[in-house]
């Protein structure tokens, strides 16, 4: 009985330290998101009651176009957002000026970061999951997902 209850509490502290400290327990979704989509958008978000119903958002950004992904770069984008050395703690006093939107789409779970254009990296998440949901997040001034997002 003993075993059973030391097996139960290592299993207990392994989940909770499977929790991402940006993603928290929602970083399944990124890993086993269906369909990832990348666009460029503008950088300055629209009230819901202005929106255009004939324009595409993400978030409450307007998409601006829409960029490919090959398989393999999905892959790699899905380890640059959960690598949590491409974000900091600190906090950056510099607007946040959106430049793209990854959407990574689980079934009918979402998680949309918005990304800052390079000349102050920030995130922002929006989410179907409420305890996540527009959390800001500084990024690191050199962060891989920025170096990925300039390459398309």
């Amino acid at each position: 009985m003993l075993l059973f209850f030391n097996i139960l509490f290592a299993l207990f502290m392994l989940s909770e330290q499977e929790k991402h400290p940006i993603f928290h327990k929602h970083q399944n979704i990124i890993n086993g998101a269906h369909e990832i989509s990348v666009f460029k958008i503008y950088s300055q978000p629209i009230a819901p009651a202005e929106q255009d119903k004939n324009k595409q958002y993400a978030g409450d950004f307007e998409v601006i176009s829409k960029i490919d992904l090959k398989q393999e770069q999905q892959n790699e984008l899905k380890k640059l957002v959960l690598d949590t050395k491409n974000y900091v703690e600190d906090k950056k006093s510099c607007p946040m000026q959106a430049g793209y939107a990854i959407k990574f789409q689980k079934k009918k779970h979402y998680i949309i970061l918005i990304v800052s254009e390079a000349s102050c990296k920030k995130s922002v998440i929006i989410s179907s999951e409420k305890d996540i949901n527009r959390h800001y997040h500084d990024l690191a001034e050199t962060n891989d997902i920025h170096t990925f997002l300039s390459k398309l």
